[in-house]
This record gives C-alpha cells, structure tokens and sequence, in this order.
C-alpha cells in the first residue's frame, strides 16, 4: 500500500503548548497541578465547541480564584506555542510527495489562529478542528472525516 497523506495532530507535534502554561503559572504564583486540574475540568466543552477560548480561560481561572488573570493569559494563547523544529523541517520535507493535513483536538480558533501566525503560506489540504466538527478524539467519527476526500 502507498502511503498517500500524512495526517499531523496540532498539540505536542505541531506545538509545544505546554510550557507557555507553566512558565505563566509559575510567574503568577498559580500551583501547575492545581492549574491542570483546572485546565482540564474545561477542555472537553471547549474542544467540542461548547465553550469560546476566552471562556475557557476565565473558568479555568476562576477555579483557582484568579479570574482576573483570564485576558492576559489569554494573549499568549496561542501565540507564545512554540513551533516544534523537527515537525516543521518534515512538513517542508515532505510536502511535495504527500497531502498534508492536521486532525486536533482543540479550541474554537485556536488552532487556524495559530497557523496564521507559524504556517501561513503551508497548504494542508485538510484540517480537521474538533472544536468546528463538534467531536473529538478518541470518537473514531473524527477520524473519519480526514477519509472523507
């Protein structure tokens, strides 16, 4: 079989996201693991779409009693991720041989927000944004939406 698309996730292969966070957290004196509980309390109904990125913030936020740090934390995201090197030389590598796309689980515009910034010129044929479908990984419904073409 010939191997016709490669298909990237955006978090962790795309984009390092984590370290934003906890260098934030750490400058506003916020404990990480209090933060991630947090974080993730929140993620599911923002990568369905349920909740806006700035909703999700301000909740997360209140949890630990520092909502008024939302809008600030806020400007990083997700400007502040950073590109992964390896990934990025790959794409460029392999990006005359195969169809590209990108299937995430992530945060209403986040993620085009993000290639606008990092990978505007870059032609993945299909991105598939959990939060715009209205499902998420692991829902194999997901998946096959990036088979659709």
């Amino acid at each position: 079989m010939k191997i016709k698309a490669v298909i990237f996730d955006w978090g962790g292969v795309l984009m390092r996201w984590r370290r934003y966070f906890e260098d934030f957290t750490e400058k506003k004196g916020i404990d990480l693991d209090e933060f991630e509980k947090a974080f993730w309390k929140y993620a599911a109904d923002s990568e369905l779409g349920k909740i806006s990125v700035d909703e999700f913030h301000k909740r997360s936020l209140k949890e630990l009693g520092r909502e008024e740090l939302w809008q600030e934390m806020r400007a990083g995201v997700p400007q502040e991720f950073e590109p992964i090197k390896e990934t990025m030389e790959l794409i460029e590598e392999i990006k005359n041989n195969f169809r590209l796309g990108i299937l995430s689980n992530t945060q209403a515009d986040i993620l085009h927000e993000w290639l606008d910034l990092y990978l505007p010129d870059e032609s993945f044929e299909v991105v598939i944004d959990s939060s715009i479908e209205k499902v998420r990984k692991p829902d194999k419904e997901i998946y096959e939406l990036a088979f659709k073409d």
